[in-house]
């Protein structure tokens, strides 16, 4: 289904002249004369964006951006507004009443267009994150902390020294930020996303016409960057670039002679904006640790091991090399939480986790299966270092008590081992879930034959 616009303006003709130019491009269009008759629109039809003209007959853009807000059809429409040359305070107002943009009139259409589609582009970013961020918080995970936030960092870059060191001097007066001055390749060599600016403020006048163009592309292309903010300076002369720019990933844009107090403003919303989004994003990662995450041991959990088992699996029968799975399961734990306490037994399983993430390689894979049982994966290891480095596991664990808070004595626990090697030219055996039934059976042997002792899989064995 196309996405809805609704149309506000008391004259006709200009209503017309909208209606051909969104219709053309496949927008769903809706009009009204009337702040009036557009409320009553919206309580009726699912709007995805209204475009104001901000002087009309019966309120003005601020009321009717208020009023648009108040509506819970249409509170998270977007709000396009519509303006002659407005003193700053009045384009504050109607941004703080709810608007996500505002216009210069007369309107080019082709610039219309493009910002019509920034902003459909950028709410639709927002909704996907804040879609996974309800799915995280649904399964149970935990919002991310709120965190302080201090000043912004917004980068001018020009090729001409002069001019970005004059932008910020000017900027500076209107904002609290933290501005700097940089050249096109220490904007380009951003060492982390943490550390890149929030904002970019790009030139795009340089010997090269395309100067800021050809960096903005960069810039959104280069993983450290890409969730920066972006305005772009035009030369008015270029202004036909307007488009272009915001099409190609610019957030926002000017022309050279900007009033340094109406771009501080529309630094603010980016800012703001930027903040929202790099908390959702924030929330995701989250959630999405939580998700294959063993919150008490820190170890991945088995929604993490078992796919990432099979791609193991699968790189073994391209490469022919023989990869390790064992299954861990301490001996005796009931007694552990019968004696001690259950807090006492996480703790148990915590300091167990430490010492098989200590004393495995980086690349081998360790996750709490459930309960008191551990699945180790170690791809690139035949049958006889599987077997040592279980023995080692194995005595490692059992060597030195684990310390206790609160416990008069230490605690000694030992583990059961079952061992499985999926290896060439057996191809078969690299089935997974076999595989698993067999470091499982083991596991019962080893615990059949005493506890505290590794015991390979019979195919193996054999």
């Amino acid at each position: 289904m196309s996405q809805s616009i609704l149309i506000v303006n008391n004259v006709a003709t200009n209503r017309i002249v909208l209606n051909v130019k969104l219709s053309a491009a496949q927008y769903t269009v809706h009009q009204a004369h009337s702040g009036a008759a557009a409320l009553r629109v919206l309580r009726t039809n699912s709007i995805d964006m209204v475009l104001l003209d901000v002087d009309l007959p019966d309120m003005d853009g601020t009321r009717l951006c208020r009023n648009i807000r108040a509506l819970p059809r249409s509170k998270n429409c977007l709000i396009l507004a519509a303006m002659e040359n407005e003193p700053l305070d009045k384009k504050k107002e109607i941004m703080a009443a709810g608007a996500d943009d505002y216009l210069q009139k007369p309107v080019d259409d082709k610039i219309l267009l493009a910002r019509v589609r920034r902003l459909f582009r950028a709410r639709a970013a927002e909704t996907e994150l804040q879609l996974r961020d309800g799915t995280a918080q649904a399964l149970g995970f935990a919002e991310a902390a709120a965190s302080f936030q201090g000043a912004a960092h917004i980068s001018v870059v020009a090729g001409d020294r002069t001019a970005r060191d004059d932008w910020r001097a000017s900027l500076q007066e209107f904002s609290n930020h933290r501005l700097e001055g940089l050249s096109r390749c220490d904007a380009l060599s951003q060492e982390s996303p943490e550390l890149a600016p929030d904002i970019f403020v790009i030139s795009a006048r340089d010997t090269e016409e395309t100067f800021g163009l050809s960096l903005l592309t960069e810039l959104r292309s280069n993983p450290n960057t890409r969730h920066s903010g972006i305005v772009v300076v035009l030369p008015y002369e270029n202004h036909n670039l307007s488009a272009i720019a915001l099409d190609m990933g610019a957030d926002d844009l000017v022309y050279e002679g900007f009033d340094p107090a109406e771009l501080s403003l529309r630094l603010n919303v980016l800012i703001d904006r930027k903040r929202q989004n790099d908390t959702l994003r924030q929330q995701v990662r989250t959630g999405l640790q939580a998700a294959v995450t063993d919150q008490l041991t820190g170890l991945f959990n088995r929604r993490y091991a078992m796919p990432h088992l099979k791609r193991i699996a699968d790189r073994a029968k391209r490469t022919d090399q023989s990869f390790a799975v064992m299954i861990l399961d301490l001996d005796h734990f009931k007694q552990v939480n019968d004696q001690y306490g259950h807090a006492t037994g996480d703790k148990v399983l915590a300091e167990v986790a430490k010492r098989l993430r200590d004393n495995l390689r980086p690349f081998d894979m360790v996750a709490r299966f459930g309960g008191e049982e551990f699945l180790i994966v170690m791809p690139d290891t035949p049958l006889h270092q599987a077997k040592q480095a279980a023995e080692r596991i194995r005595k490692l664990i059992a060597k030195d008590p684990i310390e206790v808070p609160f416990q008069d004595s230490s605690i000694h626990v030992s583990t059961s081992i079952g061992v499985a090697v999926g290896s060439p030219p057996h191809r078969s055996t690299f089935d997974v879930q076999q595989l698993l039934n067999d470091a499982d059976s083991a596991l019962y042997d080893a615990k059949a034959e005493g506890r505290n002792q590794v015991t390979l899989a019979r195919g193996a064995a054999a």
